[in-house]
């Protein structure tokens, strides 16, 4: 037995070894969604010069030819395309950006000249989620060593702060030392729609459950809705949390996240160096903007674009225009894009 356990033993580690090896050295497949775009926006990049990236909130929000029709009768050209990813953690799409800054300084042709960022607060990995490759894919060490600091500076208990670390910790063990390069994954049947009626990234929430051919896909997007429609109060107090925070915002009453504001620091500097204004976006419907106020105030001047106030957009909180607490029907977001170009073109003319 003894003899049986130590061979064992030998052999989980060495299996263990060559994983770590094998993750180093190979591409480690991330979500799918944006993968796929991902590979089709490198196949095609002198197309656009101007890029989204962020959560499904970007996805759902930001129409790139609607935003190049009105940024053109303004006399400004952009050929926007959209990567928002569903489900992305901020820190995930900063490192899906980071991901595109990467391969893009390996390139001889410099076509993209704008991109925009979702910005909002990090939050914990959830367990059922913590398994899945979306879960862990982006976890390396740099970016858990970005999770524990950013939590120790938020929470003061230890107990708490381990609480909200845990999950990404094993997020890190799996991305180190999982089969990541077995993807095992099924094939998604809505690759093509996913790229969107126009191929530019861009698909409604309407559109997708019309077009899906995943069964699983469409009782989900149908799921969402109807639990929305059982208690629409969910955007109104969602609402009203945003109009208590900017009616009681005070420029610089706390002080961002220090690990926060580097890394986007560090991406304005990165996107300078090839050419790109970078531009943070604060979408609608947030659980909180505490956070996203230290930042702007924080970061230079003009750097974020804030598309969240109540008072100021209070169509953005309409039921009309809603899909669910978080996300809008077509006809919201189409009103968000139309404020992005023309605080866009503002900035653009200073």
């Amino acid at each position: 037995m003894k003899k049986f356990l130590t061979r064992l033993l030998l052999f989980i580690a060495v299996v263990i070894v060559i994983n770590i090896i094998l993750n180093i050295t190979l591409p480690i497949a991330g979500d799918e969604r944006f993968d796929s775009r991902y590979q089709y926006l490198q196949q095609n990049i002198a197309k656009y010069n101007t890029l989204f990236f962020g959560s499904s909130r970007t996805l759902r929000h930001m129409i790139p030819a609607r935003f190049d029709s009105l940024n053109k009768a303004h006399g400004i050209t952009t050929h926007a395309f959209n990567l928002g990813t569903p489900a992305n953690k901020s820190l995930e799409s900063y490192t899906q950006y980071e991901r595109f800054l990467n391969d893009y300084a390996k390139t001889k042709s410099k076509h993209i000249k704008y991109a925009f960022l979702e910005i909002h607060p990090l939050d914990a990995v959830v367990a059922k989620n913590v398994t899945t490759r979306k879960g862990y894919y982006w976890v390396d060490g740099r970016n858990l060593k970005f999770v524990l600091s950013y939590f120790k500076s938020k929470i003061q208990s230890r107990r708490g702060w381990l609480d909200m670390c845990d999950n990404y910790f094993f997020a890190f063990v799996l991305h180190t030392v999982g089969f990541n390069y077995l993807n095992l994954e099924k094939e998604n049947p809505d690759t093509e729609l996913n790229m969107g009626n126009n191929h530019d990234g861009y698909i409604s929430l309407e559109d997708e459950i019309k077009g899906s051919k995943s069964e699983d896909r469409i009782h989900e997007l149908k799921f969402i809705r109807e639990k929305f429609e059982a208690d629409t109060n969910s955007l109104h107090r969602r609402a009203a949390i945003a109009t208590e925070a900017f009616s009681k915002r005070v420029k610089n009453q706390s002080a961002a996240p220090a690990v926060h504001l580097q890394r986007l620091q560090y991406l304005i500097k990165k996107s300078e160096q090839l050419g790109i204004k970078l531009s943070f976006v604060v979408q609608p419907r947030l659980s909180g903007y505490r956070e996203v106020f230290a930042l702007e105030d924080a970061l230079p001047a003009n750097s974020i674009i804030e598309i969240a106030n109540p008072a100021i957009y209070p169509q953005l909180y309409a039921l009309k225009n809603a899909y669910d607490v978080g996300h809008m029907k077509y006809s919201g977001a189409v009103i968000v894009t139309d404020i992005l170009s023309e605080k866009f073109i503002i900035n653009h003319t200073k």
